[in-house]
């Protein structure tokens, strides 16, 4: 259209979401080694804003990044896993996200509302214990439990 819009880049991610799951299933190595990696998203100029929410059975903490910030993983939380607070503060709050990625053993009561944001579930859990616990939407990876 020939226009020139500064700080975006058509071939990035504008707002990424990232979501950890604080519940005390995670331990403090798998946190710090996904915040890492969304940070490198950050860094790597794959996304302009970084927003990373860390939740139990609730919202915990909430932390906002713009490039050139410093990023660092948060531990909090410890309670039971329901994303309903998750997905409800990101739709308030959030709703130009572009995308969600949320790190989690996929053990909740409830995933929540389908935001229509595209959503990657980053899951650490015995496989065949995530053959059973099927989202309702988005995408789901198996990483390793490190």
């Amino acid at each position: 259209s020939g226009q020139y819009w500064p700080g975006h880049n058509a071939e990035s991610i504008n707002h990424l979401i990232g979501c950890i799951d604080v519940s005390g299933s995670i331990n403090d190595k798998l946190l710090r080694d996904m915040v890492s990696e969304m940070a490198g998203a950050l860094d790597g100029k794959v996304c302009d804003r970084l927003t990373i929410i860390y939740a139990d059975d609730g919202v915990q903490h909430v932390d906002d990044f713009e490039s050139g910030d410093t990023v660092e993983a948060k531990t909090t939380g410890s309670g039971g896993t329901c994303f309903n607070a998750t997905f409800e503060h990101i739709k308030r709050n959030y709703p130009e996200a572009t995308c969600i990625v949320y790190l989690t053993d996929m053990e909740t009561s409830s995933f929540g509302e389908d935001l229509g944001i595209p959503t990657l579930w980053a899951a650490y859990n015995d496989r065949a214990r995530l053959d059973q616990l099927k989202p309702p939407f988005g995408s789901v990876i198996h990483i390793a439990n490190g």
